[in-house]
């Protein structure tokens, strides 16, 4: 039976996606993570699980925003971003499930992320280097902005760092690292579940917080 939202089975399927069968999935070109269409052919997602990803991305691009279709796969999350914004600033959406069957852990990220590898894209550092300056005009409103958006943001256990600005502001520019900031949907919360249960309410929330992001200033 098709998945009418990313329910509990739905994460269950994500659940068992792990490093050993992603490994073995054949991949189409110069890819660094399988694509869901990939990991599809192999059967280790059901066309079910695909599907949903697909009516997601297609009431995000009824909304002017444009994903492609094939998430990334890792084991136990999958990411998706817009093309070209490959370790460059990004809009970012990913899904994660946790250990626990129950679904505790699961959830959904939403917001904007920057892979820092200045070997795999000089931009990128670029990127980060103006999101500094523009943090370091105004911390406070950075991050009333994050806590507006949803208080979410990686990595979440610097040593020594309280508050989203900074973690920016101390790390090195250039180093490696992933930063995020955005919201996270609980699968456990009950509000946070009634949207994920329905496909048209998540692509309005994810609107919703690109366009208070947009309006910020400090990323795009």
């Amino acid at each position: 039976m098709p998945y009418t939202g990313f329910i509990n089975n739905w994460f269950n399927e994500l659940r068992v996606v792990d490093q050993p069968k992603l490994a073995a999935v054949p991949r189409n070109g110069n890819t660094l993570r399988p694509r869901a269409s990939e990991v599809l052919a192999e059967r280790i997602i059901s066309t079910d699980f695909f599907n949903l990803l697909v009516d997601l991305i297609q009431q995000l691009r009824v909304r002017s925003i444009n994903f492609p279709v094939d998430f990334r796969f890792y084991p136990q999350h999958i990411c998706n971003f817009p093309d070209r914004s490959a370790f460059r600033l990004q809009w970012n959406i990913g899904f994660y499930a946790g250990d626990d069957p129950i679904g505790s852990q699961d959830g959904m990220r939403i917001g904007v992320g920057i892979d820092l590898n200045s070997s795999m894209n000089e931009r990128g550092v670029d990127d980060y280097a103006d999101l500094r300056a523009n943090i370091i005009k105004n911390r406070t409103r950075f991050d009333t902005l994050v806590a507006a958006l949803g208080s979410y943001f990686e990595p979440d256990t610097l040593p020594g760092k309280r508050v989203p600005s900074d973690a920016v502001l101390h790390h090195p520019l250039g180093d490696p690292d992933w930063f995020f900031f955005g919201k996270y949907l609980k699968y456990s919360s009950p509000k946070d579940c009634m949207l994920l249960h329905n496909i048209p309410k998540l692509a309005d929330e994810i609107k919703q917080l690109f366009d208070m992001v947009k309006k910020s200033g400090f990323f795009y």
